[in-house]
């Protein structure tokens, strides 16, 4: 089984596609992080946790150092950032429900999107099924 990254497409696809909405390619790092393509270009999808003050927390009167002091001491805060270097096509695929693959090769030109087309065929994995053992 071979790393990938995950693309979440937020413009309408070619064949009018609209299934799992996260697609997988082997065109970037394969560190399992999640791009998104959208009209103003191609982002990478991250966050960071913060501390939230006491004042906010669902027990902000609760004893230092126990659990319920603690509920609610982190929230996620998500964040897009644009790859203005995009430049070139890439690859990205899915199944529909009944299984069929859909794959499309999107274009960048500095960092905007030119546009995505259908791949008619798409990738094959790195590693054959039968060498998985």
């Amino acid at each position: 089984m071979s790393m990938y990254d995950h693309i979440r497409c937020e413009v309408p696809l070619p064949d009018g596609f609209e299934g799992e909405p996260l697609f997988q390619t082997q065109d970037f790092e394969r560190v399992l992080a999640t791009h998104a393509i959208r009209e103003d270009g191609l982002y990478l999808v991250g966050g960071h946790y913060e501390t939230v003050p006491k004042a906010e927390r669902p027990h902000p009167d609760a004893e230092e150092g126990t659990l319920e002091e603690r509920k609610g001491s982190l929230r996620w805060v998500p964040n897009l950032v644009l790859h203005p270097e995009a430049h070139g096509n890439f690859y990205f695929y899915g199944e529909d429900a009944s299984g069929k693959l859909h794959g499309y090769e999107a274009k960048f030109m500095d960092g905007e999107l030119i546009g995505i087309k259908v791949q008619l065929d798409p990738p094959k994995p790195d590693v054959p099924d039968t060498e998985l053992g």
